[in-house]
């Protein structure tokens, strides 16, 4: 077994991006092939599969997920693990904020007020669930 790329069907979704490529998984924009939605995967390198830590990790990060609800936290729709475990997430269409600062360069103090306003809502909704975000930065990263 190897590792998933673009192009590949796991269990009813076609691979069509790498979003990003992080220290754990790699999380894949893919297609619905039964509802045609598009939606994010996460799915953690076959090392980290068979490690009991990192497995109960990807399991705790799947029920935050689920049960998690603010605009600015990706909502987990389902875990699969039919042919190999993996997170379906809803796909947040835009640009990583490490891209802005490298396109636009300093962002003007309003826009980066806005910017920490909604992390910073994030963070205390999270936190009031008692859950600490360990792995904040500017750029999309599983």
């Amino acid at each position: 077994m190897t590792d998933p790329s673009v192009g590949d069907l796991l269990d009813g979704y076609r691979l069509t991006d790498v979003v990003s490529r992080g220290g754990m998984a790699t999380i894949f924009k893919a297609i619905d092939t039964r509802s045609g939605a598009t939606v994010a995967l996460k799915v953690p390198y076959l090392q980290y599969e068979i490690d009991v830590v990192s497995f109960a990790r990807f399991e705790r990060e799947e029920k935050i997920g689920r049960s998690v609800l603010h605009p600015n936290v990706v909502r987990v729709l389902e875990a699969g693990e039919k042919s190999r475990p993996y997170l379906v997430m809803e796909y947040v269409e835009g640009t990583p904020l490490s891209a802005i600062l490298r396109d636009q360069g300093r962002l003007s103090s309003g826009a980066a007020l806005d910017v920490a306003r909604q992390v910073c809502d994030a963070l205390a909704c999270l936190h009031g669930e008692g859950i600490v975000h360990r792995d904040l930065k500017p750029r999309t990263s599983s």
